[in-house]
């Protein structure tokens, strides 16, 4: 009788739930579409012919945009790779640098360590407008204004803090009975940091790769007041395209087609990565 009861009341569950699961799907992908109609839209001006920019479906498409954007601006392959060298640049500098600062952090205990680390996090918390007169200066005493090296160096410095924040919770949750068997077989601290904790904690360093990329491959204010000359990233080229009252010759499509370029590297790089990224995340909660 009990087992009757509850293969009724089973049934029953599975009769309410088949309508409710079909109206959550719905609203999900009714919500899925018109979050992404905007970007599918932006994707399709860069591929119509000025004339169909504002047709619900274009009559056709065209390359034509690409090269037109080659033609308004020439140099748009160093503005490419000023973007690819400094962005590059600040990713492996913040990755090694957090790494190395979190390892300290987590596991190597001195005075001053939850004061300094605490203190460094904080930074987090700063507008970056309050500190740019600062920087400036200093990259001007340092002779590294409208150079890749320099900003690079105010990126880093900017990200570590993130770095920092993420990689010490992820080498503080490492057992560490795996860095005192490293160390009896004779493995130095740094041997133990690049081939014991940095393998297990791959996950948090895509994270901060990820976070550190999309911040430098986009950011404006700092590359703005900072080069702009003999340096110029993507974040800056972009605004050759922008409309002007003395430009009678301005094509938005071409515009569209440059952005799109520049939004490329980013939307690549996170879905090469997303398996890790996303295996990083749950990780870093998990061991949270």
């Amino acid at each position: 009788m009990t087992t009757l009861t509850q293969t009724h009341s089973a049934s029953a569950r599975r009769r309410t739930r088949g309508p409710r699961q079909t109206l959550e799907h719905a609203v999900l992908i009714i919500g899925a579409i018109l979050l992404m109609a905007p970007m599918v839209w932006f994707v399709s001006i860069a591929f119509r012919p000025p004339e169909e920019s504002y047709e619900l479906i274009p009559g056709s498409l065209t390359l034509a945009n690409f090269p037109a954007m080659l033609d308004r601006v020439p140099a748009m392959g160093r503005y490419m790779l000023d973007s690819t060298l400094i962005t590059g640049g600040t990713v492996a500098l913040t990755c090694i640098a957090a790494s190395m600062g979190g390892f300290a952090f987590a596991r190597i205990r001195f005075p001053g360590r939850e004061v300094i680390f605490w203190f460094i996090v904080s930074t987090l918390f700063i507008p970056i407008t309050t500190a740019i007169a600062a920087l400036y200066l200093q990259m001007f005493e340092m002779r590294l204004l409208d150079t890749r090296i320099g900003l690079i160096l105010v990126y880093s410095a900017w990200q570590l803090a993130m770095g920092l924040l993420i990689m010490r919770g992820i080498f503080g949750a490492i057992p560490k009975e795996l860095e005192e068997s490293a160390r009896i077989d004779g493995a130095s601290m740094w041997q133990v940091l690049w081939r014991v904790y940095a393998p297990l904690a791959r996950g948090g360093i895509v994270i901060v790769a990820l976070i550190t990329f999309v911040y430098a491959w986009g950011e404006y204010l700092i590359a703005f007041t900072f080069v702009g000359t003999d340096v110029v990233p993507m974040s800056l080229a972009i605004q050759f395209f922008e409309p002007s009252p003395s430009d009678p010759g301005y094509n938005f499509n071409v515009a569209v087609a440059a952005a799109l370029v520049m939004f490329v590297p980013s939307i690549l790089i996170y879905l090469v990565f997303q398996r890790q990224f996303s295996k990083g995340i749950m990780e870093g909660a998990l061991k949270g």
